[in-house]
């Protein structure tokens, strides 16, 4: 592909929702892979701290208005992530958690990323600190090293379909 050029998306992808990945700095390659995936399946655009923050920017204030404004929130869950003691995407879970309680339908997305579908049963902080077990709570997406499984992506693209319906 020329440089510049950008990939070809479905026609009703402009649309389609925005969603927001939050994540843990470890799983950045598979946040970027989930993130182009969204946009395959119809997302309209995507929120990824790396595509959408240039220098200069006040990035607790924009990603605050990203929160506020997104239709889906999709945090990645991993064992990466629970290792860390401190993180943004903590902050950014807290958010998108209070903003659900205001959301009548799906608002919260979480994925689970790790390659071990029972990883989440050794977490140590996730499901059990800053309000992340209503993650729990929810049915889970599975995208191992980034790679949503056939059940995520039929529920996603059913999903942005019918967003964009509405």
């Amino acid at each position: 592909m020329p440089r510049g050029a950008s990939a070809a998306r479905p026609a009703a992808a402009a649309d389609g929702p925005l969603v927001f990945v939050s994540y843990a700095r470890e799983n950045s390659a598979a946040a970027r892979a989930i993130a182009d995936r969204l946009l395959e399946l119809g997302a309209g655009d995507v929120w990824l701290d790396k595509k959408k923050l240039r220098g200069g920017d006040d990035w607790s204030t924009r990603i605050d208005q990203a929160i506020a404004e997104c239709d889906y929130f999709l945090p990645l869950l991993s064992s990466e992530a629970d290792q860390r003691r401190e993180g943004v995407f903590w902050e950014e879970w807290a958010s998108a958690l209070r903003r659900a309680r205001r959301v009548a339908d799906t608002f919260l997305l979480p994925t689970l990323i790790d390659a071990d579908p029972g990883s989440r049963a050794h977490y140590q902080r996730i499901g059990r600190e800053n309000g992340s077990e209503r993650f729990f709570q929810l049915h889970l997406l599975r995208a191992p090293a980034g790679v949503f499984d056939a059940s995520a992506e039929d529920d996603l693209g059913s999903r942005f379909t019918v967003f964009r319906r509405s």
